[in-house]
């Protein structure tokens, strides 16, 4: 290790000015006890010759002409700090009560010698009695709530991410290196702050033993600095996981031409969850264990191990307290981190022991950390003029405060910075302590240029520009309409279930004036019936279950179509030839145990509304929320038949489409038989039109919403025609090209993805002679076995169609498709199998976890709806079944007519 500069008008805490001896240890207590004695003068009068007896134990003046002395500005400053010195003296400095030239000085000297000691003392106790009292039991009362309370949950560990990591990364980008490191670094002679965070890196891929292709966690990736330093410089293939959407979104663009780097949303709770066992070499942590909390420290490591393989080597850099702690200090947990702990080297090391035994190698670097956040400091305030106009002053002098004060603890060693090593099993034979730091020439050939400086900033700024786009968006106040009046004329594009349920909704509610346009020749849009030697066969839509679909059985009632039971259901097994084994009688068991208890938490976590803007844990994988509530037979058993009824990968798609589909309806009705339609799907849709203004084959070419009215214009009309209200009941994706879209509409319908769906109908003999049947092939239900029949509906007993359900993605053909249907059903049995129909659909219209997370699809989408006079009713906002449709089109129809939209 090398020296360290000390920074102008900063001495060592430990030594006087004066004549570098150590200060007296209690000065204080040689003093008068106020302006005249105990319980003399006014109560600020005695808070402030309190405050005077313990900054003189450490050196500190009031007044006093030296930079680490105290220019008080308001005597309020007094009696605040007294009644809750850890908290106060920092929201004093915030409010202005005070300054200090050095702070990283005042607060070195405050924490290096017995200072705080001073407020217990009997004369402080007998000058202020209550405001000592109170600061007493008020940090008795936190140490007591955080030994006993975790802090640091899943629910509450996102308040650090959002509050502090997602301040703005232009901030975060002009305060620290190129490199995007807010980690400490390491310095060496001549070392700049990017030199020492190079050098950081480095130490940490050597320690390690990093090789090529080699594949490495990072836990609490930041910005990606490690993950592109291992990839660049070493090799590796690196994997970095955050709960920061700002810090990750930056990772992922400041990466984007960086080979072997991938950056994922995810807790470290849930790492078992989404990584095989044994999936990494090697995992590394830059000072994220201080968001853990001491209450979690097991599970931090068992994660870890747990997707590291045997010997793998686990390299943590943490900042530790001296002694055991339950939390950190007031000021920085509620202004910095959130509920952020230190733990001691003790608490880590105990708590690692069980999955990795004993470190292998401990490295305290704790004074580089001081020169880090000074080089921050000098970054922030030099970038303070063009920052403060996104900023309040009380938020420049929370951000002064913050790094000189926590410079100022790791320059008295009140906090400690350790670089460890873990190996899982525990062997350490071999681990060689590293210490060497590159040499210059390796420093300057990891340097960025001034090129890739530009690029990353370019980058950040696109980012800040999205960032503030849509907190402006969410921030805008929706105007209240009041309620739509009756004869107000109202245009639905789209005339499939979510369409026409809007204009039936409507027509309920007494408006007379509702037309809905549809594009094809036909309505009822995936409830797609042909007609086969004149029996009813559905492409689409075809079944319901109990309660779920209460009302579309009502829409089939009121127009006379009638419900009949869903054929048996059979599962098969290609491995077998033939049927497949029914489920254990105890499995079964734990399966409806787990359906009841997965139906309560679908019920708290909103999953019944289909409406509302749903919880941010839901954009996780299905599979990763119902596992995180021990679900483990149920996600097996939901993640199949999520697939197979073409909702695409249980492992990628969002779990709100999941919990909206499988609603706590769903979980009931399941035990009782499904239900059909005996002439098919559609006639209910046909039905519904009937009575209602709905023209079918108007291929809608422009919408014009810029004035009072909205114009719509129809291929082949010479002119448009005019309406008060629009609803986009169509795919939204879609509509963006006949829409006057705005920047919003087309950046958050752009996001839309969908699943190539495919139906074909077939002649199949050998297989369910004389019966009708539900087939289904489990092992299909894959997106590796893309355009092998997962599923299959024999409708009538008597003949041989069999419509089977599959993916196939755009560049298979139907003769591809049928080579494989055409295997599996011979390996089942079948003697023949011919084409009869097909029919191919963009389904599932759905947008990813991230877009969810990241881009706040759902809230953005809530706050479109009723802007530029136009409401949404459409899959991609519900769920692609016909229940889930009809559902959310009835509300927005109710909002719409309330004035809500």
């Amino acid at each position: 290790m090398s020296d360290f500069k000390v920074r102008t008008g900063s001495v060592s805490p430990l030594k006087t000015a004066a004549t570098g001896d150590a200060p007296a240890k209690s000065p204080a207590l040689q003093t008068p006890l106020g302006p005249s004695g105990p319980f003399s003068g006014t109560r600020t009068e005695r808070a402030k010759a309190n405050v005077e007896r313990v900054l003189a134990v450490a050196d500190i003046e009031i007044g006093g002409s030296r930079p680490w002395d105290i220019q008080v500005h308001d005597e309020r400053f007094y009696t605040r700090v007294l009644s809750d010195p850890d908290l106060q003296l920092g929201e004093t400095y915030m409010d202005g009560l005070w300054d200090c030239a050095a702070v990283d000085e005042m607060c070195a000297r405050l924490m290096a010698t017995d200072a705080k000691k001073e407020l217990l003392a009997v004369p402080a106790l007998l000058e202020t009695p209550g405001l000592l009292t109170r600061a007493w039991a008020t940090q008795t009362f936190r140490n007591l709530r955080d030994s006993v309370l975790n802090r640091q949950t899943r629910t509450r560990s996102p308040k650090v991410a959002k509050e502090h990591y997602d301040a703005g990364n232009e901030l975060y980008r002009r305060m620290l290196d190129a490199t995007m490191t807010y980690t400490s670094g390491v310095y060496g002679e001549g070392f700049d702050l990017q030199d020492a965070q190079n050098a950081k890196y480095d130490l940490l891929c050597r320690k390690l033993d990093l090789k090529p292709g080699d594949k490495v966690l990072d836990i609490g990736c930041g910005f990606g600095g490690f993950a592109r330093f291992a990839a660049k410089n070493y090799g590796a293939e690196v994997t970095g996981i955050t709960i920061s959407g700002e810090q990750l979104k930056a990772a992922r663009a400041l990466s984007e031409d960086v080979d072997g780097v991938t950056f994922e949303h995810c807790d470290y709770r849930d790492l078992p969850l989404k990584f095989e066992a044994g999936t990494f070499d090697h995992v590394v942590s830059i000072e994220m264990i201080e968001a853990v909390g001491q209450k979690n420290l097991h599970p931090y490591f068992e994660s870890a191990s747990a997707v590291l393989k045997d010997g793998g080597r686990f390299a943590l850099q943490a900042i530790a307290s001296n002694k055991d702690v339950v939390n950190c200090n007031t000021w920085f947990s509620k202004y910095i981190f959130h509920d952020g702990v230190a733990p001691s080297r003790n608490q880590v090391d105990k708590a690692a022991s069980t999955s990795f035994g004993g470190p292998a190698d401990v490295h305290r670097i704790t004074p580089h950390y001081d020169q880090t956040l000074l080089d921050w400091h000098d970054g922030f305030t030099d970038a303070w003029p063009d920052l403060a106009g996104d900023y309040s002053d009380r938020f420049k002098r929370m951000w002064d405060f913050y790094l000189r004060s926590v410079a100022g603890g790791f320059r008295a060693e009140e906090l400690q910075l350790d670089q460890v090593v873990y190996v899982k099993g525990g062997a350490t034979d071999g681990i060689e302590p590293i210490r060497e730091l590159p040499t210059r020439k390796q420093l300057d050939g990891w340097r960025a240029t001034e090129a890739e400086e530009a690029t990353t900033k370019a980058k950040i700024d696109q980012l800040e520009a999205k960032r503030q786009h849509v907190n402006e968006v969410l921030a805008t106040p929706k105007v209240e309409k009041g309620a739509l009046p009756k004869d107000a004329r109202i245009c639905v594009l789209g005339g499939g279930p979510s369409g026409l349920t809007v204009a039936h909704e409507l027509k309920q509610l007494g408006h007379t004036n509702v037309v809905v346009l549809e594009r094809d020749d036909e309505v009822g849009g995936k409830s797609h019936t042909v007609s086969i030697e004149g029996r009813p066969h559905d492409l689409g839509a075809t079944m319901g279950v109990s309660g779920k679909y209460r009302d579309v059985v009502a829409f089939a009632d009121e127009v006379g179509v009638e419900t009949v039971q869903f054929p048996d259901e059979v599962n098969y097994d290609l491995g077998a030839g033939g049927p497949a084994q029914p489920r254990s009688r105890g499995e079964q068991a734990r399966l409806m145990l787990e359906a009841v208890r997965y139906a309560i938490g679908n019920t708290l976590q909103g999953g019944l509304s289909g409406i509302e803007v749903p919880d941010e844990s839901l954009a996780d994988p299905f599979p990763v929320v119902t596992r995180r509530q021990g679900l483990n037979e149920f996600q097996r058993t939901m993640d199949t038949y999520l697939t197979g009824y073409g909702y695409g990968d249980p492992k990628t798609t969002p779990a709100i489409y999941g919990y909206r589909m499988l609603d706590l309806r769903a979980v009931a009705g399941a035990r009782k038989p499904r239900l059909m339609w005996e002439d098919g799907t559609r006639p209910i849709w046909r039905g519904l039109a009937e009575g209602m203004d709905v023209r079918t084959g108007q291929e809608v070419v422009d919408v014009d919403r810029s004035g009072d009215k909205v114009k719509v214009k129809v291929a082949g009309q010479d002119s448009a025609m005019e309406f008060d209200r629009l609803v986009v009941a169509c795919d939204p994706k879609a509509a963006l090209s006949m829409l006057d879209a705005s920047y919003e509409e087309r950046d958050l319908f752009g996001q839309v993805q969908h699943m190539p769906y495919s139906t074909f109908a077939c002649r199949v003999g050998g297989i369910a002679d004389g019966k009708s049947e539900v087939g289904y092939l489990a092992e299909n239900m894959d997106l590796e076995r893309m355009g092998h029949p997962m599923a299959w509906i024999k409708r009538h007993a008597d003949d041989d169609v069999f419509v089977f359900h599959l993916f196939a993605p755009e560049g298979m053909s139907d003769a591809e498709v049928m080579k494989k249907i055409d295997g599996d059903m011979k390996q089942l049995g079948a003697t023949n199998v011919e084409l009869v129909d097909s029919r191919r659909w963009d389904f599932f219209p759905h947008v990813s976890g991230d877009s969810m997370r990241l881009e706040k699809f759902f809230e953005r989408a809530a706050h479109l709806q009723g802007q530029s006079n136009t409401v949404y009713a459409n899959e991609a906002l519900s769920m692609s079944t016909m229940a889930d449709v009809a559902g959310y089109a009835k509300k927005v129809a109710q909002r719409l007519s309330s004035g809500e939209y």
